[in-house]
């Protein structure tokens, strides 16, 4: 069987044509000069013009079959069948001749590995050209994407430049933040320290105040003499002189209401004061249809003191002892210790 690593058409063409001649001087009956013209014509001589060349520009066929190239494949498997045919006819004619049916054999050999090539040419150029158009649609892809691309990094830029922008504004907004905070932090210790002094201005107003809790109330009732009552139990020496207003608050809606008592002097005031305990061991209290563990003397506190020392009372400790005088609040929380402690804010009574 003959190789073939190159399919050359014309050459293929020339041996159709040559197969022609020797099948029609068969067909004459020329049967003397039969050996002489099939030795001298047998395909794979040379011509003396040169019939076997290589074809220069040669060009895939197209699929559609449109193109000479195709034309002449099919043109080519047309003149193949029919010297098939007529080869068929001829070994029938001289089956005797060896030299016949050897170019016969031949001849068949090369029309199949010829219809083989063209076929795997023909599925070739169809791979071909679908590789082509596929190869068009992604090229297409590629350039649309390289301008999505170019357009993404343009908007990159520009979200890089707003961002760089953006964070030059929060820098001098943390820097002015900071500033503002410094600023606030300094006007709050400014107001806490004004603050204090206003509260401490108002406790001094309230400095010859007291108040007197759990007094049943009365009708026709006279505070002074409530007062100067309560004096004579504690064996204090008071008298309407040391008084200079006296009422009952209107303090929410308890019952009975506290009375205020502003004394005319400090002694007069401080007496009462220290002498309050005294009111839990006279038996006088109870003689007037007051229960003594129900009465308790206070000073008039600011609103800021007193919500203090409520809070004072809501955390205390079971040892822990509490009092105020002139209006500051005093801590022992240890009764076996002599340490005193001032609670001038929340923030002390949150440290014991």
């Amino acid at each position: 069987m003959w190789p073939f690593t190159y399919v050359n058409f014309d050459w293929v063409g020339a041996v159709e044509a040559r197969s022609h001649v020797f099948l029609s001087s068969v067909t004459r009956g020329v049967k003397r000069e039969e050996n002489s013209f099939i030795l001298n014509n047998m395909p794979g001589k040379d011509d003396k013009n040169g019939t076997r060349r290589k074809r220069e520009d040669c060009k895939s066929p197209s699929t559609d079959g449109s193109s000479p190239e195709a034309k002449r494949l099919n043109e080519n498997q047309g003149s193949m069948s029919d010297l098939h045919k007529d080869m068929k006819e001829a070994s029938a004619k001289h089956v005797q001749d060896p030299a016949l049916a050897a170019i016969w054999e031949s001849l068949v050999r090369i029309e199949a590995n010829t219809n083989s090539l063209i076929s795997e040419q023909k599925s070739l150029q169809r791979s071909y050209e679908e590789l082509r158009e596929s190869l068009e649609f992604t090229q297409c892809k590629m350039e649309e994407m390289a301008k999505t691309n170019s357009a993404l990094q343009e908007q990159m830029k520009e979200m890089a430049k707003t961002n760089t922008a953006l964070q030059r504004r929060m820098t001098q907004l943390e820097t002015n933040l900071e500033k503002k905070s410094e600023e606030n932090a300094k006007f709050e210790k400014k107001l806490g320290e004004v603050f204090m002094q206003h509260d401490d201005l108002e406790q001094y107003t309230r400095k010859f105040n007291l108040e007197i809790h759990g007094i049943p109330e009365k009708i026709d009732e006279d505070p002074e003499d409530i007062v100067l009552d309560l004096a004579k139990l504690m064996e204090i020496d008071l008298t309407y002189d040391d008084i200079d207003i006296t009422h009952r608050l209107n303090k929410g809606h308890k019952s009975p209401r506290p009375i205020i008592v502003r004394f005319s002097n400090y002694y007069s005031k401080e007496q009462m004061y220290r002498g309050r305990w005294k009111l839990r061991k006279k038996s006088g209290l109870r003689d007037l249809g007051v229960d003594p563990k129900k009465v308790y003397i206070n000073e008039n506190l600011t609103a800021y003191r007193a919500g203090l020392f409520k809070k004072v009372r809501d955390r205390r400790q079971r040892d822990w002892k509490f009092w105020t005088t002139d209006g500051k609040i005093f801590v022992k929380p240890d009764p076996m210790n002599d340490v005193i402690i001032r609670i001038q804010s929340e923030e002390d009574l949150n440290k014991l």
